[in-house]
Order: structure tokens, then sequence, then C-alpha cells
């Protein structure tokens, strides 16, 4: 099963998506996907696919500034001004 979880950025103004791939079984493991810039959650289909097939709840969250993590057209790239190694590692949490 899939899905879309939607929670306020630490920066206070985004909305971070993330997509949860959820085995219909038992949870046996979770692994949390923090990609690359550009990219977006939906790259990672096969393998959540692959991995809640067999136990394995895979959560990708879309770095602020990425895919549906941004605030509009002109922040695609951005993080913020103001401690963005904080508030990147914050919205992991």
């Amino acid at each position: 099963m899939i899905n879309d979880i939607y929670y306020k950025s630490a920066d206070g103004l985004t909305t971070i998506h993330a997509k949860a791939f959820v085995p219909l079984t038992n949870i046996t493991a979770i692994i949390q996907v923090s990609h690359g810039l550009g990219e977006v959650a939906e790259l990672y289909t096969r393998f959540g696919n692959m991995m809640s097939a067999n136990g394995i709840m895979v959560v990708v969250q879309e770095t602020l500034g990425n895919g549906n993590s941004v605030i509009d057209s002109n922040h695609y790239g951005y993080f913020s001004d103001v401690n963005p190694e904080h508030i990147l590692v914050e919205d992991m949490h």
C-alpha cells in the first residue's frame, strides 16, 4: 500500500511531501530514503514496492525544494537563507 504523507517543514512555510510504501504483512524493517537534488519520491516506486512486498516499509521524503515540497515554482532547488542544514535535517525526523 502506498500512502502520501504531508507535514510542515522546519522552515515554517513549506509543506513536505513523502510517500510511504507500507507492507500488507508485519513490518520487519523501515528504510528512510533521502534523495538527491532534483529527484522526486515517484522515482523510488519500484524499490518501495519491492521492499514492501518483502515486509520492509519504505518512506521517501521529497526534500525541501524538490517535487511537491515547494511553495511555488520559483522555489525548486531552494532550501532556505537561514540555517538550511538544520532545516533539512529536522525535516527528515
